[in-house]
């Protein structure tokens, strides 16, 4: 018995919900004005009536589903042309490595650039020894 009753408040609160959020109190206190679900406990207070919504127009349901269709299509179309252009970009950074110049071989080795002496430096170190060039 008791579930049955707690049963039967469960499904009577959102209807009771729904009719206490159509109700609006506009309060009034010390020149200021403030919106509120609950009644105004000092001050002026008016209680405003929202309006229920409009039953849904059918007519509105198909364009909408058609609208959403063309918004589909589009965003596939969309999602298309840019995998067609992330190939079209990756072919082209491809190319652009294979022709790019290569570093020369002593870079390559992984020797430090500026490591090496110019001729000039190494005939400031060793005044006798040859330059070459």
């Amino acid at each position: 018995m008791l579930r049955t009753i707690a049963f039967v408040c469960l499904l009577a609160l959102p209807a009771v919900h729904a009719t206490s959020a159509q109700s609006l109190y506009k309060c009034q206190y010390q020149g200021k004005t403030s919106y509120q679900d609950k009644p105004c406990v000092n001050g002026s207070s008016t209680t405003l009536t929202m309006a229920p919504l409009p039953a849904p127009d059918p007519a509105a349901g198909g364009a909408l589903a058609q609208e959403r269709r063309l918004a589909d299509q589009l965003t596939a179309a969309r999602h298309a042309r840019e995998r067609a252009q992330e190939k079209l970009d990756a072919k082209a950074q491809a190319k652009a490595a294979q022709r790019a110049p290569r570093p020369p071989a002593r870079a390559r080795s992984g020797a430090r650039q500026g490591s090496a002496r110019s001729a000039t430096q190494t005939a400031k170190l060793a005044p006798n020894a040859p330059v070459s060039k």
